[in-house]
């Protein structure tokens, strides 16, 4: 949620500007490590109010490491674009 991403700012005395690259690290692997049995569909991504925060601090940009829509609470789907800037370790 995007009053996520104010807390973790504010915890880490962070002032958004304009034109700041977001960045989000899910937690992925930790989180299926103590959660193995739920089906990697049925993990949340980014939720759309996100876009709501990136909206209000103009920011330029938004990256994740789990490039996914899903657990949005909506009918339909959310399309995710084709072409996508990568970095794995």
């Amino acid at each position: 949620h995007g009053w996520d991403l104010e807390d973790a700012a504010r915890a880490q005395g962070v002032e958004p500007a304009p034109g700041d690259a977001v960045l989000i690290r899910c937690g992925r692997d930790a989180f299926y490590r103590t959660h193995p049995n739920v089906p990697p569909l049925d993990a949340a991504g980014v939720h759309a109010s996100t876009l709501e925060y990136l909206y209000e601090h103009d920011s330029a940009l938004l990256g994740w490491d789990l490039l996914d829509a899903g657990g949005q609470g909506y009918a339909g789907t959310v399309p995710m674009g084709g072409g996508r800037m990568m970095s794995a370790p």
